[in-house]
C-alpha cells in the first residue's frame, strides 16, 4: 500500500494539465508537519509501507526533510518525492534529501523544447533552465532512482521520444501519462490518447504491470504508460492496480483522484493523535481495495 501525502505548499507553476491531486474545493483547516508525522507512523503500522510526498510543490515545504527522516525512521521500504525540480539545482539541497533518507524523485519534465515547456506548465525560461539542473543534479545524487513525468497532450506529442532517449542514456524511468478528464481539466483540443502516442512512436504492445499501467522498454529507459482510467469511468480498475491512497493538507484520505466523493475525514485523529481511531480509519480505506466498493 502507498501513501501519498500532498502537502501544503505553493506550486509556482500554472500547468495546463493540473489537477491538484483531486483537491478542487479551498481547504481551511490544515495539517502540521508533527501531524504528517504522527499519520506517517500510524500507516505504517497497519501495513502501508511506501510513501511518495507532493504537493503543492513538496521543495516549499519548510519541514520537508523531517517528514522524510520520520518515514526512514519507520522503515518505509521506498520513500520517493514528486516535484518540479527548480529546487534541486542547488546540488547541496539534492543531498540534503538524499542524505535525509528520500530514496528517489520523480521530477515534471514533459518537454525539452523551452517553448512547449513553458506553455504547458506555465513557467519562465529561468525555471526551465533550473529544471534541467535540477534533473542533471538528481541523476548525480539518485541516479537510477529518478523518473521523468511528462503528460501527453498535442503540444509535447511529438517532443517526447527525445525524453524518452535521454531515459535511456541514463537509465532512467519515464512515466507518460495521459490527461485525467479530456473534457474538464484540459482543454479538449490537445487531448492525445496513449493509443495515439504509441502509433506515433511506434511502440509495440509492452507488459501490463497492473491494470492501469504498462512497461515498455526502450533502450535503457523504463517506459510506464498511465491510462486515464478517470477518463474512462474505470472505478474497480483503478482500485484494483493503483492502491494509493491520498493525504490532502487538511485530513482527508481520498482513494480516487478524480473527485471528492468518498474522501475520509481523519483530521481530528491525527489532531487528537487518537491512534486507535486513525487506524481503523486507514483500515477502512484499504478495505475500499479489497472490496473494490465505490
Amino acid at each position: 500500500m502507498k501513501l501519498r501525502l500532498v502537502l501544503p505548499s505553493p506550486c509556482p507553476h500554472n500547468c495546463v494539465y493540473c489537477y491538484k491531486e483531486g483537491v478542487f474545493s479551498n481547504r481551511q483547516d490544515k495539517l502540521d508537519a508533527s501531524d504528517f508525522i504522527f499519520l506517517i507512523k500510524i500507516a505504517k503500522k497497519v501495513g502501508f509501507d511506501e510513501l511518495k510526498l507532493t504537493g503543492g510543490e513538496p521543495t516549499n515545504y519548510l519541514e520537508l526533510i523531517e517528514l522524510i527522516k520520520a518515514a526512514r525512521d519507520s522503515n518505509y521500504s521506498n520513500i520517493r518525492m514528486t516535484t518540479i525540480g527548480i529546487k534541486l539545482a542547488d546540488i547541496n539541497f539534492c543531498r540534503s534529501l538524499r542524505n535525509s533518507g528520500l530514496d528517489g524523485v520523480t521530477i515534471s519534465v514533459n518537454s525539452f523544447n523551452p517553448e512547449t515547456y513553458k506553455k504547458m506548465m506555465g513557467a519562465s525560461e529561468k525555471d526551465f533552465e533550473l529544471m534541467k539542473e535540477g534533473l542533471k543534479n538528481a541523476i548525480e545524487i539518485f541516479g537510477h532512482s529518478v523518473t521523468l513525468n511528462t503528460v501527453l497532450t498535442r503540444w509535447n506529442l511529438k517532443e517526447i521520444l527525445e525524453l524518452i532517449e535521454y531515459a535511456s542514456k541514463n537509465g532512467l524511468g519515464v512515466k507518460v501519462l495521459e490527461m485525467l478528464d479530456e473534457s474538464g481539466i484540459a482543454p479538449k483540443d490537445i487531448y492525445v490518447s496513449l493509443d495515439e502516442f504509441k502509433k506515433e512512436i511506434g511502440f509495440d504492445e509492452g507488459a501490463m504491470i497492473n491494470p492501469t499501467r504498462e512497461l515498455i522498454r526502450h533502450g535503457g529507459a523504463r517506459v510506464y504508460l498511465v491510462n486515464s482510467c478517470c477518463a474512462r469511468k474505470e472505478c474497480d480498475t483503478c482500485r484494483k492496480g493503483y492502491q494509493v491512497v491520498r493525504t490532502t493538507s487538511d485530513g482527508k484520505l481520498k482513494t480516487c483522484i478524480s473527485h471528492e466523493l468518498d474522501e475520509i475525514d481523519s483530521f481530528k485523529p491525527i489532531k487528537n493523535r487518537d491512534e486507535k481511531r486513525l487506524k481503523d480509519i486507514l483500515l477502512k480505506t484499504i478495505n475500499k481495495f479489497k472490496n473494490n466498493n465505490i
